[in-house]
């Protein structure tokens, strides 16, 4: 791989391959890679063949694919603001591996890259702001104790309840929202 700029004359027992350009990496733009065969990357990791990373700008400011390695595509980043929240399906772990099956609550303001492998559930999402007359009626998807009310419940799958407003409500990872509800004066 020639990695220099002007003309160059191949030798007689040489062949273009291919002839790359340069992706210019920025604090919203970085860059999905998969490695084609075992080998040590730029940045001096070890990368082993089939394994998916993502390059941003903080690791190197122009990418150019090394020989063992496929450019999958581009990556924007993803931007929460105050009142937005998502869950992350398939999140990378503490290890650098992805936690099949795992989900990742997100709230905001925040600005992240999904890493390969990783995706949203349901994309970016509003938070529920309750007025007075309002609710929300919630379904347990699997069992954890509910912090958000006093005193601490333990739920089970299934289990049905409401929340009053006023309030302002993120539903974590082990709960369905399955309608808002309104009251309404009685006449």
């Amino acid at each position: 791989m020639l990695k220099k700029n002007g003309a160059y004359l191949p030798g007689v027992y040489e062949e273009v391959v291919e002839s790359c350009t340069a992706t210019f990496l920025t604090d919203k733009v970085a860059v999905h890679v998969s490695a084609t065969q075992t080998f040590t990357d730029k940045t001096g990791k070890q990368r082993k063949s089939g394994e998916e990373y993502l390059i941003t700008v903080t690791e190197m400011e122009t990418f150019i694919p090394d020989v063992f390695e496929q450019v999958v595509g581009k990556v924007n980043i993803t931007t929460l603001t105050n009142r937005q929240y998502c869950i992350i399906v398939n999140p990378i772990g503490d290890n650098g591996k992805p936690q099949l099956g795992a989900k990742k609550l997100i709230k905001g303001e925040k600005s992240f890259f999904l890493q390969p492998g990783e995706s949203l559930e349901n994309g970016i999402q509003e938070v529920f702001i309750l007025g007075d007359n309002e609710g929300v009626v919630l379904r347990a998807q699997e069992a954890f104790k509910d912090q958000f009310v006093a005193p601490p419940v333990e739920r089970q799958p299934g289990d049905k309840w409401m929340l009053k407003g006023p309030m302002e409500y993120i539903p974590p990872v082990e709960v369905e929202v399955v309608s808002k509800k309104k009251s309404y004066p009685a006449s």
